[in-house]
């Protein structure tokens, strides 16, 4: 009985340690995600959604139109930028250098 107590009791240990592990893995962008899902990213690249925020002047209009001094539109369309609430409330500007502001729905 013991025996497979503390087995149990490493085998858990052992996944929660793996989960916080994974959990501070540094963010990966679009094109890592292409050497697992090369047909979805290929179609990504070629979607409306590809260019965004940054690459596209309709986009960039419409933005610009909607706030100069906060970006609202960001909750859906930069889900993964690393400071979200500061460009939702206008502390900041998307930034074209930075990988979490221009992957995914830019």
């Amino acid at each position: 009985m013991k025996k497979t107590t503390l087995f149990w009791l490493f085998i858990s240990f052992f996944f929660v340690l793996l989960s916080s592990l994974q959990a501070k893995d540094k963010y990966k962008d679009n094109y890592s995600c292409s050497e697992c899902h090369e047909k979805i990213y290929e179609e990504y690249k070629s979607s409306y959604h590809s260019p965004g925020y940054f690459n596209d002047i309709l986009n960039r209009k419409i933005a610009d139109k909607v706030s100069v001094k906060k970006y609202d539109c960001a909750t859906c369309h930069m889900p993964m930028a690393n400071n979200l609430k500061d460009i939702v409330t206008g502390k900041a500007r998307p930034d074209k250098n930075n990988k979490t502001h221009t992957d995914a729905v830019s």
